[in-house]
C-alpha cells in the first residue's frame, strides 16, 4: 500500500514538473525559432513615405536633463518637418525656447514648435501637440533617446505596407562605465534588459505579428489614427479596473498598443543597425524605479489583453500565450522554486539524488541566454552573470509588490509633485517659422 502509495506520489511530482517545464520552455523554443526566422522591412529604393513627411512630439519635464540637447540634436539630423516640444509651464516653456534657440539657426529646415501644458502628465502633453500635426507621419520620442543620423531611413521603411499602423524599433543601451564598478554592473543589467526585449519582440513580432508593447522612447505612428478625435478623447481618459480608476496617466504606450490591435491596423518591429536607439544608463534607483512603473503598466496591461481584447487572441494567438499569459505567471524565483520541488518528489531524485543537478543546469543554461549578445559584445561581463541571477530574483518580489499596487496610476517624473507652475488653463505656443518667432496665446 505505501509502495503504490509512494508510487502515485511520484508520477504526481512527474506530471507537474513536465507541465511546468512545458509551460515555461515552450516559450523559450517559439521564440528562439521566432529570432531566427525574423527579417527586418527591406529599405526602398524609392520611398512614398521620406523624412519630410515626419513630425516629432517629445514631452519634457526635466530641463536639467544632461542629454537634452543631444537628443533633440540627434533628431533633428534626420531633417524631420517639424519637432514639437511639450513642457511645463509658462516659464518653462520660455527656457525651453532659450535651450533650442541655436539649434533653430542650426537646422533651419526643420520647423520647431515649443508648448506647454498647466500640469505635468505625458498624455496631456502628447494630446496637446497632437491638433497641429501636419504630416503623414508622427513619431512620439523621449527627451533621453539618441537617433542614428540615417534612423528615419530604416525605421520609416515599414510603412510601405499600408496596413501597419505602428513602428518601433530596436534599442541599445549607451554604457558609462566600464570595468567591475557598481555603476557598470546596473549598465550590464539594463543592456541586458533592453536586449531581452529586442530578442523578445523580434520573435513574436515574426511569428504572428505580436508585440508586447510598442516601447514609447521612440514610436512611429500613421497620424490619422492618433488624430483621431476618438482617439484623442479615449486617450486622455483612460480608465481600468471596471473603470473604477482613472484618468490613467502612466500607460500610454500600452494604450496605444491596445488601440491598433482594436482597429485591426498592423505592428512592425524594424532592427537594423541604422534603426537601433540609443539610450543613456539610469542609475541603480532611477532603472529599478523604471521597473517599478512597468511592473504596474504589465499587470494592467496583460489582464486587459488577455480578458478585455478578444482580438488579441483571434490575431494572435502566440503572443497572447507567449506575452500576456506567460506575464501573469512569470515570476522567475516561483517557477525556478516550483520546477525543482517538483523534480525532487519524482522517482528519478529520489532514487538517483545527482539527477537533481540536471534540472539545476538546466534552469542555469536557459538564463544565459537573454544576456548572450550583451556577453558577446563584453565579454567581461560574465563575471556580473551571478548578480543577474539574483536580480531576476528581486525583480520577482517587485512584481509581486507592483501587483498590489497595481491602482497607483501616475507615471514617474511625470507624476512629480512641484512640477506644476500656475493655475494657466491655456499656455501659448512658441511657433518656429524660419528665424522668426510668433508668440500665440501669450
Amino acid at each position: 500500500m505505501e509502495a503504490n502509495s509512494s508510487s502515485t506520489g511520484h508520477f504526481a511530482a512527474l506530471i507537474a514538473f513536465v507541465v511546468l517545464v512545458s509551460f515555461r520552455y515552450c516559450r523559450l523554443m517559439g521564440n528562439l525559432i521566432g529570432a531566427v526566422c525574423y527579417h527586418p522591412f527591406p529599405i526602398p529604393a524609392h520611398p512614398a513615405i521620406t523624412h519630410r513627411d515626419c513630425t516629432v512630439i517629445m514631452p519634457i519635464v526635466d530641463l536639467d536633463n544632461p542629454h537634452l540637447e543631444q537628443c533633440i540634436r540627434s533628431i533633428l539630423s534626420n531633417r524631420v518637418y517639424a519637432l514639437i516640444l511639450v513642457t511645463v509651464g509658462r516659464s518653462r516653456r520660455n527656457r525651453l525656447y532659450d535651450v533650442i534657440r541655436e539649434l533653430r539657426l542650426e537646422f533651419p529646415s526643420t520647423g520647431i514648435h515649443v508648448g506647454a501644458v498647466p500640469q505635468a502628465n505625458k498624455r496631456s502633453q502628447i494630446a496637446h501637440a497632437i491638433p497641429q500635426l501636419t504630416t503623414g507621419i508622427t513619431i512620439l520620442a523621449d527627451d533621453r533617446v539618441f537617433w542614428h543620423e540615417r534612423f528615419l531611413t530604416a525605421a520609416l521603411a515599414p510603412f510601405t505596407n499600408e496596413a501597419i499602423g505602428g513602428v518601433f524599433t530596436n534599442r541599445r543601451i549607451r554604457r558609462e562605465a566600464t570595468g567591475f564598478s557598481w555603476n557598470s554592473f546596473w549598465g550590464f543589467i539594463e543592456s541586458v534588459y533592453v536586449s531581452s526585449l529586442n530578442y523578445e519582440t523580434r520573435a513574436t513580432n515574426a511569428i504572428d505579428g505580436s508585440v508586447k508593447v510598442i516601447e514609447g522612447q521612440t514610436a512611429l505612428y500613421r497620424t490619422e489614427i492618433i488624430q483621431a478625435p476618438e482617439f484623442v478623447e479615449a486617450f486622455q481618459n483612460e480608465c481600468f479596473f471596471f473603470g473604477k480608476y482613472g484618468p490613467i496617466a502612466a500607460g500610454d504606450d500600452n494604450f496605444i498598443t491596445r488601440w491598433l490591435i482594436q482597429h485591426d491596423w498592423h505592428i512592425a518591429f524594424q532592427s537594423t543597425t541604422n534603426s537601433c536607439v540609443e539610450v543613456p544608463t539610469r542609475t541603480a534607483s532611477q532603472f529599478i524605479d523604471h521597473c517599478d512603473r512597468r511592473g504596474r503598466n504589465s499587470w494592467r496591461s496583460h489582464a486587459t489583453m488577455l480578458f478585455c481584447t478578444p482580438k488579441a487572441w483571434k490575431r494572435f494567438l502566440w503572443g497572447a500565450y507567449a506575452i500576456h499569459l506567460s506575464g501573469l505567471f512569470n515570476l522567475s524565483l516561483f517557477c525556478d522554486a516550483a520546477l525543482l520541488t517538483s523534480f525532487a518528489f519524482t522517482w528519478y531524485a529520489t532514487e538517483t539524488p545527482w539527477m537533481f543537478a540536471i534540472p539545476a543546469a538546466g534552469i542555469f543554461l536557459t538564463k544565459l541566454i537573454k544576456p548572450l549578445p550583451v556577453l558577446v559584445q563584453n565579454p567581461l561581463d560574465m563575471f556580473f552573470i551571478p548578480g543577474l541571477i539574483m536580480f531576476g530574483y528581486f525583480h520577482t518580489l517587485l512584481e509581486l509588490k507592483t501587483l498590489f499596487t497595481f491602482y497607483d496610476r501616475r507615471w514617474g517624473r511625470y507624476g512629480v509633485a512641484g512640477v506644476e507652475e500656475g493655475p494657466d488653463d491655456e499656455i501659448g505656443w512658441l511657433w518656429g517659422e524660419g528665424h522668426e518667432m510668433r508668440i500665440l496665446l501669450s
